[in-house]
């Protein structure tokens, strides 16, 4: 499993897993989890996220852009850490 960093404005707003990747299916109307080479979005506390590495959706959602960075399972640990307990974390 790989873990991820969203980035707006240089302040980290959430971490997920790879499990948060999800591509729009037009055959079947609905989102499918997918993995991070097939993803068009990821998902954060129920909003969907788009990065410029992400491949474009055939019919784009509504989406709020941010840097989505690969980071080790300990950065992931601290960062959840920090974010559930308010504290703003800052990128240098």
């Amino acid at each position: 499993m790989k873990f991820y960093k969203l980035v707006q404005d240089n302040q980290i707003i959430g971490v997920v897993n790879s499990g948060n990747f999800f591509k729009f299916s037009p055959i079947t109307n609905c989102f499918l989890r997918s993995n991070e080479s097939e993803g068009e979005y990821i998902s954060y506390n129920g909003n969907l996220y788009r990065s410029t590495w992400m491949l474009p959706s055939a019919e784009p959602k509504e989406h709020i852009e941010a840097l989505v960075l690969e980071i080790s399972q300990e950065e992931y640990e601290i960062y959840a850490s920090a974010i559930e307990n308010n504290e703003t974390i800052i990128e240098e």
